[in-house]
């Protein structure tokens, strides 16, 4: 299993910032994806759903954002 950081372009101000979550993922994309376009012909995990449902805090306004647009949410590969 691959790690990976989900992070989300900010609506707020426009900077990608990680969505405090990292998650396992069997199979997952071997390089930076959005979930859009991994997911695209099957269905999105269900730990993926649950981190992209909550809030994430912008760093750069303080405040508290979320993004629906699943276009703008990335899945990263972390080095172990």
């Amino acid at each position: 299993m691959t790690k990976y950081s989900v992070r989300f372009r900010c609506d707020e101000c426009s900077q990608v910032h990680t969505m405090g979550h990292d998650i396992f993922l069997e199979n997952g994309p071997a390089s930076k994806a959005t979930i859009g376009d991994f997911f695209s012909d099957k269905e999105i995990d269900p730990q993926v759903m649950k981190i992209i449902r909550n809030k994430a805090l912008c760093p750069d306004t303080g405040n508290l954002t979320s993004q629906q647009d699943i276009q703008k949410i990335f899945l990263t590969p972390l080095d172990d």
